[in-house]
């Protein structure tokens, strides 16, 4: 859970979302925070109360992941069905650089 809280709050960073960020580095130090009261105190037991907090958080970060997967795959889409049909028809067709950049400015709208 650590690592995969940490790998989003990693990504989060790098898009510049520093508030999906403080959600994932809250999360990442909850679970080890729980982690090391577990194996430092043979007293202290899992309890419900823990369960509900990690629950809860795990929910959030599927959620974030669900939006950037959403968005990825949107990426992805037009890539397939837009640019790379387009490149193709450029590889196809172009018989020299020269017909390469006028088809590519008529497909592309350069």
């Amino acid at each position: 859970m650590s690592s995969s809280a940490e790998t989003v709050m990693n990504y989060e960073i790098h898009e510049g979302e520093p508030k999906k960020a403080e959600t994932a580095k809250k999360m990442r130090e909850d679970y080890l925070n729980l982690l090391n009261r577990l194996k430092a105190a043979e007293s202290y037991s899992f309890s419900k109360a823990d369960a509900t907090s990690l629950y809860i958080a795990t929910t959030v970060m599927i959620s974030q992941l669900e939006d950037r997967i959403k968005n990825l795959k949107q990426a992805m889409v037009g890539y397939q069905t837009d640019v790379m049909p387009k490149l193709g028809e450029i590889i196809d067709n172009a018989k020299d650089d020269n017909e390469a950049r006028l088809i590519a400015e008529q497909k592309f709208d350069i």
